[in-house]
């Protein structure tokens, strides 16, 4: 269940309430666990061993690799896994995580009776973001301007998420430059958590 407001405080308030209605489940959520052994706290997201991958094993490289694979769900105009259609974007392209690692509305796990399974409720937002519309077009081939777009996006992304959640610095960013996706051919693209 979603709220929509326009104040971040409120959206983050909203699902703070949508979480604490929810039963914690460890094999369906995320969260964090405590590890004694290393003094840290790990990520688990259990819940994304739920995406549609079928075991297939990554390709060698390709030789080259075509310009627009209508069937690659990062492509402008492709449909994604969860029925959505990419807009027919020509520059940097940023949507929300069909299979996120983080989500804003997990429940909490609540208090453990056992001193080593400790844990605590993980929230946050995963998003997607396509450098360039080409599948053969990658960072270092991009020019100054286009660049310029992604870092730009970051930006934007920092600053949205930071208002969204006040311990947001920055975002994290996994570069995949080379991903099989659905058994189609590989292409590069971003994730900024």
């Amino acid at each position: 269940m979603s709220r929509s407001g326009t104040d971040p405080q409120q959206r983050q308030q909203a699902s703070e309430a949508d979480a604490a209605a929810a039963t914690f489940r460890a094999n369906d959520h995320q969260h964090i666990r405590y590890n004694p052994l290393q003094d840290e706290w790990v990520l688990v997201s259990a819940h994304r061993m739920k995406r549609p991958w079928q075991g297939q094993v990554e390709p060698q490289l390709l030789k080259t690799v075509p310009r627009h694979d209508p069937l690659n769900p990062l492509c402008p105009g492709a449909i994604r896994a969860n029925g959505e259609v990419n807009p027919q974007y020509d520059s940097t392209f940023l949507f929300d995580n069909d299979f996120p690692a983080l989500q804003p509305d997990a429940p909490s796990p609540g208090p453990s009776d056992h001193p080593l399974f400790q844990a605590k409720s993980a929230r946050g937002v995963c998003k997607v973001m396509c450098f360039h519309p080409w599948s053969d077009v990658t960072l270092p081939l991009m020019s100054v301007p286009e660049i310029r777009a992604v870092v730009d996006a970051w930006a934007s992304v920092t600053e949205e998420l930071g208002a969204q959640y006040p311990w947001v610095q920055g975002v994290v960013r996994r570069e995949l430059t080379w991903c099989l996706l659905a058994n189609r051919a590989p292409y590069p693209y971003l994730i900024d958590l």
